[in-house]
């Protein structure tokens, strides 16, 4: 298969990708070199997603291969409210936002390709599942073409990072610190699955406001104690 006709399939694709769904394609296009996805979102308490994707391809491969800088065009991640050029001198791509989406509209609706990421509820709890197959076949018979994108796939940079609202309560990727993000470091040449079920997470402007209330009540008791202690004092 030629490297234009490896582009044109990667284009296809990326018209009926949604959200992480354009994992496939990214996985497709690493055949060419260097690959950089890197996902962060937050999910809010209002079921909506917040954060960045970037998507960005080694530069001296696009200047090789005469491309451009967004290799996969408009329309090919759902769910994104804009989206802006990246470039950190060493890959150029684009750089997706999603601000405050509906988990409805972040959520992969067309997985035919078997590259997906959803994100429910369960209940009170948040359940995340994702597939990130980069499994892929050489097209020649261990020719140079082959060798070189055996050499390319290690180096590919794709990393997942979810933080929830509450806890984590079990995952199959890396935990952080604080128990409400996740991170997986996604491995090219392989099936990724992504797992993880979180809690919702408490209201804090309804606990600060109970902390306050309650250290007030405490005062007031406080105070009224005092109070009757020196009436009894003053008693003749």
């Amino acid at each position: 298969m030629t490297t234009k006709g490896n582009r044109v399939i990667a284009r296809t694709r990326a018209k009926r990708a949604v959200a992480v769904g354009v994992l496939a394609i990214v996985g497709a296009f690493a055949l060419t070199g260097c690959v950089k996805f890197d996902m962060d979102v937050t999910v809010n308490r209002d079921d909506t997603v917040s954060g960045t994707l970037v998507v960005a391809f080694d530069k001296n491969v696009l200047t090789r291969l005469g491309g451009d800088g967004d290799p996969l065009g408009d329309g090919a991640v759902q769910g994104v409210t804009s989206q802006r050029p990246y470039d950190d001198g060493t890959f150029t791509g684009t750089e997706y936002v999603y601000e405050n989406t509906p988990l409805s509209e972040f959520n992969d609706t067309d997985a035919d390709d078997g590259d997906f990421i959803r994100i429910d509820r369960d209940g009170q709890n948040y359940v995340l599942k994702g597939v990130a197959d980069t499994r892929y076949e050489p097209p020649g018979d261990g020719g140079p073409l082959d060798q070189a994108i055996a050499a390319a796939m290690p180096r590919a940079d794709m990393r997942v990072s979810v933080t929830f609202p509450g806890a984590v309560l079990s995952t199959n990727g890396e935990i952080s610190d604080d128990g409400r993000t996740v991170t997986w470091q996604l491995r090219m040449g392989e099936r990724n699955e992504l797992d993880a079920v979180a809690g919702p997470g408490g209201n804090p402007e309804l606990a600060l406001w109970v902390l306050w209330i309650s250290l007030a009540a405490v005062a007031l008791v406080f105070l009224l104690i005092v109070f009757q202690l020196m009436r009894v004092s003053l008693r003749p």
